[in-house]
């Protein structure tokens, strides 16, 4: 079994790491389904993450948040369980960074809280507190489209030598934004979270994806990325039409509901109305269906 520690030398051991869906069942999670997709990433190789963006943790209740912890650790997984504990507020980040120091996971995710905006000075201070509060490593998130503001590449070069820094989970969709980040910090590693954009952009010496279609595929996400990678994949998948077509988690959420027996239910402000064609992911399932390496 490959160590699961997470630090510099064995993240290579870890090229997918699936961003899972939390499945909800008339209203509440549906522990049963979660514990499905769990295992088929732990089956076919790839990391998990939870209570991240595409979990739609912002929607979960306290106690829903711990039981998706709880019932993900008591599976006792043979892949590094890394868990998200991005908030609306410093405090609250601080509480969730609290709950995960009290259990056995590999390590944490966290993004700047939305609708603040910080200039670089306040990043800093943020991931700093961060990165000292956490009994485990940490994954910063670069997502502007979800934060409101970019992370600034000084601010990462600065967090350089903490015990605690992992890595960077970078999901801004340019690639100056990802070679700067390269070169002012070019000892950490990144993580794509941008499954569309894998192929284009993985030669920027990138050591894998934070993957959403990895929910529904992960052996074939894997192999795709490996292939990226070693230069065997000479095209993109021509799956992104659909899976691209409204904010993550609708359209991934629509092809398991497809493919498995697991509700395609989410919570509002989501709604299944902004899926525009699931003629798309019915054409996305076909082509993996039949896609090899």
């Amino acid at each position: 079994m490959t160590s699961l520690i997470l630090d510099n030398k064995t993240l290579k051991n870890w090229p997918v790491i699936t961003a899972l869906v939390t499945p909800f069942r008339d209203g509440a999670v549906d522990l049963k389904a979660l514990s499905f997709l769990l295992k088929k990433q732990q089956d076919q190789g790839c990391a998990a993450l939870i209570l991240g963006s595409t979990g739609e943790a912002f929607s979960l209740t306290a106690d829903e948040r711990a039981s998706v912890l709880d019932l993900s650790i008591s599976m006792d997984l043979r892949v590094p369980l890394v868990v998200g504990v991005t908030d609306c507020s410093y405090a609250r980040v601080l509480d969730n960074i609290k709950q995960a120091n009290q259990r056995n996971i590999q390590a944490i995710l966290v993004s700047l809280p939305p609708y603040f905006r910080p200039g670089p000075a306040g990043q800093k201070e943020f991931f700093q507190s961060v990165l000292d509060h956490s009994e485990h490593p940490v994954i910063l998130y670069n997502h502007p489209g979800r934060a409101g503001v970019v992370i600034d590449p000084s601010v990462v070069a600065a967090l350089v030598g903490h015990p605690k820094l992992l890595a960077v989970k970078h999901s801004a969709p340019d690639r100056a934004s990802l070679k700067l980040l390269r070169q002012q910090a070019p000892t950490v590693p990144v993580y794509l979270g941008d499954d569309a954009l894998f192929f284009d952009y993985c030669s920027e010496g990138v050591v894998g994806l934070i993957s959403v279609m990895a929910n529904a595929w992960p052996g074939k996400t894997k192999a795709y990325v490996e292939g990226c990678m070693n230069g065997t994949i000479t095209a993109p998948l021509d799956v992104f039409d659909g899976l691209e077509q409204a904010v993550n988690p609708l359209p991934i959420k629509g092809v398991l509901s497809l493919m498995y027996d697991i509700q395609p239910d989410v919570r509002l402000p989501l709604s299944f109305k902004d899926l525009s064609d699931k003629a798309l992911l019915e054409k996305a399932i076909d082509y993996m269906a039949n896609w090899t390496t």
